[in-house]
């Protein structure tokens, strides 16, 4: 079952950095609209924080950062026809950066909150 859950946090991470990709130019009018960052942040926190409670471990907050990776860097990098779906500028980069801080980050999530002390230890 653990496999399972690990190939869906990988898939959940995968999809974060999909669609957050193709919202990068995002535009109401001429105002861009960073809605890609908010969702690469907080999806790559939440995602991290929740398969590490889910399985116990710092590999379950590790592999969505993993997917995410993997298609970012797959679809900013250029084709030969030249095409580019990520591309630069603040949003790019506040994209890209902002969620692999986020993805990198909740590696380091404590896993379980910590135990008060016995009352007659210290």
């Amino acid at each position: 079952m653990l496999p399972a859950t690990y190939a869906v946090l990988f898939a959940l991470g995968a999809e974060l950095g999909g669609v957050g990709s193709f919202l990068v130019p995002l535009r109401v009018g001429a105002v861009v609209l960073p809605l890609s960052i908010v969702i690469a942040v907080v999806g790559n926190a939440a995602v991290g924080v929740f398969g590490a409670r889910g399985t116990g471990s710092r590999l379950g907050a590790a592999v969505p950062g993993l997917g995410w990776l993997l298609v970012v860097g797959v679809l900013a990098s250029a084709r030969p026809e030249g095409d580019v779906v990520l591309t630069g500028g603040p949003v790019g980069l506040g994209f890209t950066v902002g969620g692999a801080l986020a993805a990198t980050a909740v590696i380091g999530w404590p896993l379980r909150p910590a135990s008060p002390p016995s009352p007659g230890r210290r």
